[in-house]
């Protein structure tokens, strides 16, 4: 099940940081902050912020209260490593 979660935190993450319908937004609000720019260049960080929403809507919906605390550190992890691997499968 919490892979399920995870699987959605990686799909939010990659289309914020990569999708092409989010081009003109993400470019007018990274040319205008340089935290926005440093948010979205790194999937470690996008990660993190994906998997608190995730928990956030898992916990409303379904009221797992534990879920919000560890949630986040587990999609940034995960939204790094295939991110990661992505980028290195690409190169190869």
């Amino acid at each position: 099940m919490i892979f399920y979660y995870l699987l959605a935190s990686l799909g939010l993450m990659y289309i914020l940081k990569y999708g092409s319908i989010l081009d003109y937004p993400r470019c007018w609000i990274t040319s205008r902050s340089d935290f926005f720019r440093e948010l979205f260049c790194c999937s470690l960080c996008l990660g993190f912020w994906t998997g608190v929403i995730i928990a956030g809507l898992i916990t409303y919906l379904f009221g797992f209260d534990k879920f919000l605390i560890i949630f986040p550190l587990a999609s940034s992890a995960f939204c790094w490593t295939i991110d990661i691997l992505k980028e290195w499968f690409r190169n190869k």
